[in-house]
């Protein structure tokens, strides 16, 4: 049984995505917090939550380059890469959930 070979555009393709990412969920989160809120008006704790999420799923995106790049002991070891798009995915699912939490929250 032969092992899956990447292909050679995946690292740079998945170091690309996270970074992308992480920049506009940057914005989004500066966005939300300075523009959608008066300056009087405490941050309660669903507010909390949301920076508690886009601050986990800022980790995950910003790591995801470094997991991806690291050193493999052959070029048929698959392990820094396929634990790259699962902390990619993971860190693609908790942005998806507190910009939505955000968005639901603002309304």
């Amino acid at each position: 049984m032969s092992e899956k070979v990447y292909p050679e555009a995946s690292i740079s393709g998945v170091c690309t995505a996270s970074s992308t990412i992480l920049s506009l969920s940057v914005a989004f989160l500066g966005l939300w917090a300075f523009a959608s809120s008066s300056p009087d008006t405490p941050w309660g704790p669903h507010d909390h939550l949301v920076v508690i999420l886009a601050f986990s799923s800022f980790i995950l995106l910003g790591v995801t380059p470094l997991i991806a790049t690291a050193p493999r002991l052959n070029e048929r070891s698959r392990g820094s890469m396929d634990w790259a798009r699962r902390v990619f995915a993971l860190g693609l699912l908790l942005d998806f959930s507190w910009i939505a939490w955000a968005v639901y929250r603002s309304f």
